[in-house]
């Protein structure tokens, strides 16, 4: 969030390239806006290159049904009692 909790990002990392990519999330920071933010996103990337989303266990991704609906690409979530299970999307 940002300074007045006035904007917000969504940071997706690619893992083999650590491609980095910055999602802005609009004025509707609800888990129906975010999942809107990252259906254009992910619809926008190149066949082949989205293939699963791990996320962690953030309320952003009450939504995540319908992500996977929209993008035909399944929603994971990290562990948090698994330590490290979301190191590798670390930026």
């Amino acid at each position: 969030m940002g300074t007045s909790n006035r904007t917000a990002i969504a940071t997706l990392v690619e893992r083999s390239s650590r491609n980095v990519t910055l999602v802005r999330v609009g004025a509707n920071r609800t888990a129906a806006g975010w999942c809107a933010s990252l259906v254009d996103v992910f619809t926008a990337m190149p066949p082949g290159l989205a293939r699963s989303l791990t996320w962690d266990q953030g309320k952003e991704m009450s939504c995540h049904l319908e992500l996977s609906s929209a993008t035909g690409m399944p929603v994971y979530f990290c562990r948090r009692s698994a330590r490290g299970s979301a190191a590798a999307t670390r930026t």
